[in-house]
């Protein structure tokens, strides 16, 4: 208040206030201010860090807000002044500056015109600030450059440059487009021009930055020797931080001229529910939809391989030596009966016939099931039996593998599949065969005589029993029901679909999680972990990740240790750039009989929303080695973001990611 009255009463006289927390931000081009003989201004802030690229486009509203400058700019016709006296407010609503202190502060400055310097008429060649800043330091410290002297800010590593006292510009300084540099510094003072350059992309972090710094002393400068009178023949008493223009000018360009400082929003988009174009960047295909999984003329469910053994052995016979029948007995399944066995070998195959290699694609994970029971010759149990405690004897368990002879008749075997520790019954129960199958384009390719899947593995005089066996393509059962609604970011959470797929392991080099069953219930195990982040993972579908959209996880852990152990559900969001962020979502402390809910909500940052890749995975705070099953894992809709303006796209190339936007 009372702005203008101190102006008209003074005319002659620096005003000076303070901005208390106010934070400038790099915004837009500004015009050149060079002040007039009639009236002057004197800049004293408290501000810790200013962006040299936003002091003047930030400034400038708030003066004309204050009615500063309603005469000083009246012949200016792009920025006009108002005529109306405001109070100055900080941003918690606080005045700035009581008016009876602004009043005294306006009494104690210049007394007389600071003048341009007559002596940048003509500015000698520009030097290089790293090789002339000694040059120009003075006993003070303060760095000095000399009227009609020019010198470019080369610094262009993002370093700070530390200067002891002030900063005063009598000649000229140039901060090019190129400068990535922190100035730090007491004071700042303009006599001559200072001129600051930036035509890169709006992205909230400023390239240049001139740090005010607070000082010991109240500092104070002495003008050039054309405004020697200014401050009454003397020095000029300046208050802490300060930054003065004194006869000089600014000129500062804070982005390309070709893009616009304001521009009109086209309209208002309410907050709602994401919807996917389909499920594809959730499962893993990169964006490869339905109808490329499944080639034509293949079961658009990806069904490859399918015996129950209802109609006899099917294509699955005995390997030589054995005897190979089926079985149908009450209350239980058909099943494929092994017996005579004197081999680890001796087993049952299926050579893929061209109707089913032709659905076969390489690089595309298939699941593969079956159910495998042992029996022990004369009572001798199986060495499987006793693989939950012995890796020797594991390796005795039944396996899937794959056999083909290339096109240079060269016999070759793969291991596709192994029962796991965590899946050894007794003999005489099933057990469950499970994997995810990658075939590779050499498997796959045309010029082999056969591609054979075979199950075997045990020592000899063990009967291996083998049913419900199915080789299926579960990219193409989930991406089968088209577009997604983003209702539940998580797929199979609950291992209901009878593979792991999406689900992965977050460690590469963990062995891959399995489904076990408890009565009806399925859910996943990892085992052999070796690091607290050894743990299933799965990614979500990007089109999903919304900022400022809410989401509820939830999932059930039980943890196989002695006492509960601390659990943590983490989201990892990774930039294209390959940097990234890991945030705790949930937390929770399983124990090793019951399960245990970890549950709570996450609203999704603007840096999820951008990320390349974003990830689910399971922290083990207080265990590392353990093995884990989690069940119901899901990850469920709860609120949108807020609503969002549609601007034009004349700005695509000059606002960038995390720009600040006044509207």
């Amino acid at each position: 208040q009372h702005l203008n009255s101190i102006n008209n009463q003074y005319p002659t006289t620096f005003l000076t206030f303070s901005l208390h927390n106010f934070y400038f931000k790099r915004r837009t081009r500004t015009r050149t201010v060079i002040t007039n003989n009639k009236k002057r201004l004197l800049v004293s802030s408290m501000m810790k860090a200013v962006s040299v690229a936003s002091v003047i486009c930030c400034l400038l509203p708030l003066l004309v807000k204050a009615g500063l400058w309603s005469d000083y700019m009246r012949q200016d016709q792009e920025i006009s002044g108002s005529s109306t006296s405001e109070a100055v407010f900080s941003p918690d609503g606080a005045f700035v500056l009581p008016p009876h202190e602004l009043e005294q502060r306006a009494r104690k400055l210049a007394t007389t015109v600071f003048k341009p310097l007559t002596c940048n008429a003509v500015y000698s060649a520009c030097t290089k600030w790293t090789e002339s800043r000694s040059q120009y330091t003075t006993t003070s410290g303060w760095v000095l450059i000399p009227c009609g002297k020019c010198v470019t800010m080369d610094i262009t590593d993002g370093r700070m440059a530390t200067i002891a006292g002030g900063l005063q510009i009598q000649g000229k300084l140039v901060v090019p487009t190129t400068a990535r540099v922190t100035l730090a510094m007491t004071t700042l003072i303009v006599e001559g021009e200072l001129q600051i350059t930036s035509t890169d992309v709006i992205t909230g972090t400023p390239k240049v930055t001139f740090l005010i710094q607070d000082s010991a002393t109240t500092p104070s400068f002495t003008p050039h020797l054309q405004n020697v009178n200014a401050c009454g023949g003397s020095s000029c008493q300046l208050g802490k931080q300060a930054i003065v223009v004194a006869g000089g000018k600014l000129t500062i360009q804070g982005m390309p001229d070709s893009c616009p400082a304001w521009t009109t929003v086209q309209g208002i988009k309410s907050g709602e529910m994401a919807t996917a174009t389909s499920n594809a960047a959730t499962i893993g295909t990169n964006g490869t939809s339905s109808s490329s999984v499944v080639p034509d003329g293949c079961d658009p469910q990806g069904t490859i391989v399918s015996e129950d053994f209802s109609n006899g052995m099917g294509d699955w016979i005995g390997e030589l030596g054995t005897v190979a029948q089926t079985v149908t007995k009450k209350d239980e399944t058909p099943y494929l009966s092994i017996t005579s066995r004197a081999a680890t070998w001796q087993g049952t195959h299926y050579i893929l016939p061209d109707s089913n290699l032709k659905c076969l694609q390489p690089n595309i994970p298939y699941m593969f099931t079956a159910k495998v029971r042992l029996t022990g010759a004369s009572g001798k149990p199986s060495l499987c039996s006793n693989g939950k405690t012995s890796s020797t004897d594991l390796a005795k368990c039944p396996k899937l593998r794959l056999n083909y002879i290339d096109g240079s008749n060269v016999n070759i075997w793969r291991v596709l599949s192994n029962i796991g520790s965590a899946q050894v019954k007794p003999d005489g129960q099933w057990m469950n065969l499970t994997s995810s199958v990658i075939f590779t384009k050499v498997e796959l390719a045309s010029t082999n005589l056969y591609l054979k899947l075979t199950i075997d593995g045990p020592e000899g005089n063990i009967d291996m029993d083998v049913a419900d066996i199915l080789l299926t393509s579960p990219i193409a059962a989930m991406t089968s029901a088209g577009p997604s609604t983003c209702e539940n970011l998580i797929v199979n959470g609950g291992a209901d679909a009878g593979v792991t797929y999406p689900w992965t392991t977050y460690v590469t080099t963990d062995p891959q999680p399995t489904i076990q069953t408890e009565g009806t219930n399925k859910f996943f195990t990892q085992t052999q972990r070796q690091y607290a982040y050894s743990s299933i993972a799965m990614s979500l579908n990007p089109e999903c990740v919304v900022a400022g959209s809410t989401y509820a996880f939830s999932s059930q852990l039980r943890v196989h240790s002695a006492s509960p152990s601390t659990f943590r559900v983490v989201l990892r969001a990774i930039q294209a750039d390959g940097s990234g962020t890991q945030v705790p979502i949930a937390s929770c402390q399983p124990g090793p009989t019951t399960w245990t809910t970890c549950a709570s909500s996450y609203t999704f940052s603007d840096s999820d929303a951008s990320a390349a890749s974003v990830q689910i995975y399971f922290y083990g705070v207080t265990d590392s080695t353990s093995d884990v099953d989690y069940d119901d894992i899901s990850f469920t809709f709860l609120s949108a973001g807020g609503s969002r303006a549609i601007l034009p796209s004349s700005v695509t190339s000059c606002w960038g990611v995390n720009a600040s936007v006044a509207v």
